[in-house]
């Protein structure tokens, strides 16, 4: 903790008792103190704060009147008191002792976190302040009702990477420019009135005239991920590899700066290692990158936006191969793999929302369909998306001869090519099916077995399953 003892308790003092504050003059029985734990974590979850206070040698009235209570030398059932706390308290973070004198006299705080994925038990019992009073939570099911709703939209994003700094600090570890100069706007020459935008956005939270960095802000905008712990395994990793294995790395590099600081220079690099291909242009040799820079660009955001903050040990990751590229982050999709061309749900709202506004990523927060257009104006196949063991990867691949697409390519292309005709308001046919490919590639006998094959697997359908007409026949996905 970066302030003073002194400092919290004059803080706390300003403050009137409630469900996150609780001043005692000496009474700190193990069964109440267990308790009014319990309740001021609960309490601070409904007050919107990340701590409560439980003061021990301050009276009702605020007057310092000194207390005895040592978390080390009493004890109960055997147990020095803050190992009887821990004991009997659930689904409670690490509790905070701060002792300091005031005229001679000793106050202790304990600093208590707020309760996180589920409210705090003391002895399997849930309590919670109603006005003055401890009780317990089951007895007020409206207050237990919303105690659940605020337990549950917290999130990671929200979550602090940092003790309190002062604002020099903040300064040094984080990186504010791109905030503006994304937006085309310019960086204000007073630190007062970017750390202003900076709260507004909630990426530093003040306090006692410091701030908190929060998860969002280090995850955008950190010079230096390492600088904080719960940053571990957030860069994002690239790896290119010599043929279509992992046997042999040629090239890898490990992300360190914030996404919004870095993420332009990891989208050059990432160019600069992809596949690509020679062609004569007159007598000039000139080279041409295989995967369009937008699809690219779109991947990489996606991939940052919907990882799970929840998975440690899986850094988001881009894996170059000789015939693909594959985007990776931690955590199941939040919709089904076959919905993600024409839905849209972020798993991380505010990150999305901020890489957005800075025009990081496309504006409705989506970014398949502009991946699978790519690949069709450049006569890619369609992109493979795939979960396994909490994993999600997005695959593009290079040119493929007709011979190399298996029955899971074909049907995958198939899919994808109708899933973009519909949310363009176009029909997919025979006709838009064969314009997929070069001209004169897939014929429409071979474009209506391929089509025949998704119908089989029940990926699409016959818009109108009554009309007989082959020629003039159109297909939406099977979802429709």
């Amino acid at each position: 903790m970066s302030i003073t003892p002194r400092e919290l308790l004059d803080y706390l003092l300003a403050q009137s008792e409630s469900e996150f504050v609780e001043f005692k003059a000496n009474n700190y029985s193990p069964t109440n103190t267990g308790e009014l734990i319990s309740a001021l974590a609960n309490g601070a979850v409904l007050e919107k704060k990340d701590e409560a206070y439980l003061v021990f040698g301050i009276s009702d009235d605020k007057e310092v009147v000194g207390t005895d209570f040592d978390q080390n030398s009493h004890s109960e059932t055997s147990q020095p008191f803050w190992n009887y706390l821990a004991t009997n308290l659930s689904h409670l973070g690490a509790l905070e002792f701060l002792s300091l004198t005031l005229d001679e006299k000793k106050v202790v705080i304990i600093i208590i976190p707020r309760a996180k994925a589920y409210p705090v038990k003391f002895k399997n019992v849930e309590y919670i302040r109603v006005a003055s009073s401890k009780k317990a939570l089951s007895a007020h099911p409206e207050i237990a009702r919303k105690l659940w709703e605020e337990i549950l939209k917290v999130s990671f994003e929200e979550g602090h990477a940092s003790d309190l700094l002062d604002a020099d600090k903040v300064l040094e570890l984080l990186d504010f420019s791109p905030y503006f100069k994304l937006r085309d706007a310019l960086v204000p020459s007073k630190n007062a009135t970017i750390l202003e935008y900076m709260t507004n956005e909630s990426i530093i939270v003040p306090k006692l005239g410091k701030y908190y960095i929060t998860n969002l802000g280090a995850l955008l905008y950190a010079r230096d991920m390492s600088s904080f712990d719960t940053l571990l395994n957030r860069g994002v990793r690239l790896i290119k590899y010599k043929g279509n294995d992992k046997t042999v790395v040629e090239r890898s590099f490990d992300g360190h700066r914030g996404y919004a600081v870095g993420l332009n220079e990891l989208l050059d690099f990432t160019m600069l290692l992809l596949p690509s291909e020679e062609y004569m242009d007159g007598q000039t040799r000139k080279t041409r990158i295989v995967f369009p820079r937008q699809a690219v660009r779109e991947l990489i955001t996606n991939m940052i936006m919907h990882q799970d903050f929840a998975v440690s040990g899986f850094a988001p990751r881009i894996e170059i191969y000789s015939d693909r590229v594959e985007f990776s982050n931690p955590g199941a999709p939040v919709i089904s793999v076959d919905r993600f061309l024409d839905s849209n749900m972020s798993r991380n709202p505010k990150l999305s929302k901020l890489m957005r506004f800075m025009k990081l990523c496309e504006e409705r927060g989506m970014g398949i369909d502009i991946v699978e257009a790519e690949c069709e104006r450049k006569y890619l196949p369609s992109p493979s998306i795939m979960n396994n063991d909490g994993i999600t990867r997005v695959t593009v691949f290079d040119h493929k001869s007709l011979r190399q697409f298996n029955t899971v390519d074909r049907v995958n292309l198939v899919y994808m090519h109708c899933c973009l005709q519909f949310v363009k308001h176009a029909p997919m046919t025979n006709e838009s099916l064969r314009s997929r490919f070069a001209e004169g590639i897939l014929s429409s006998t071979v474009a209506s077995r391929w089509i025949n094959e998704a119908i089989d697997k029940q990926m699409i359908r016959p818009f109108d399953p009554s009309s007989n007409s082959r020629r003039h026949a159109s297909y939406v996905p099977i979802w429709v």
